[in-house]
């Protein structure tokens, strides 16, 4: 369960060495662990652009609970479903490749899963790949052999 709380100030030209703020403030955060009864409490400074007619306390509210559901849910998918955590390469461009593949394979899976999780559809297509090639436009034979479908020509 998150309690949150938001005071705002409204930013008179010229307070800050900020360019553009209309409104600062602070975000105070409470967080119970129902399952443990752990109780957290968390301060973000904040500041924005967006001036308090268009920026209503609750407006505020709702962006950074949103934020934060669309940054859980990609960082909880990458870590858990694909180990990210847990991988080791972290030398030269090791790391950004393999980053770079994982969302690529998300947003495949997103493509072929229609309203499935990706931890789903990554069990679905060990036991059926034919949707997730059919989202790049290639074919499996009926022996498992890739036959591809594309307008690109390569000279022999």
């Amino acid at each position: 369960m998150v309690e949150r709380t938001l005071e705002l100030a409204t930013s008179t030209l010229g307070e800050f060495d900020f360019p553009h703020i209309q409104q600062y403030g602070i975000l105070h955060t409470k967080t119970l662990e129902i399952s443990t009864g752990k109780v957290s409490n968390d301060t973000h400074a904040i500041i924005t652009s967006i001036p308090r007619e268009r920026g209503a306390p609750q407006l505020l509210l709702d962006c950074f609970r949103k934020e934060w559901c669309i940054e859980n849910s990609s960082h909880y998918v990458r870590d858990v479903t694909f180990g990210e955590d847990r991988c080791r390469m972290r030398t030269g461009n090791a790391a950004r490749v393999l980053a770079t593949f994982r969302n690529l394979a998300i947003s495949i899976i997103h493509l072929a899963g229609g309203d499935e999780t990706v931890a789903q559809t990554l069990r679905r297509g060990v036991i059926n790949p034919r949707p997730l090639f059919q989202a790049f436009g290639l074919a499996l034979g009926t022996d498992l052999s890739i036959q591809a479908r594309s307008a690109f020509k390569f000279a022999a």
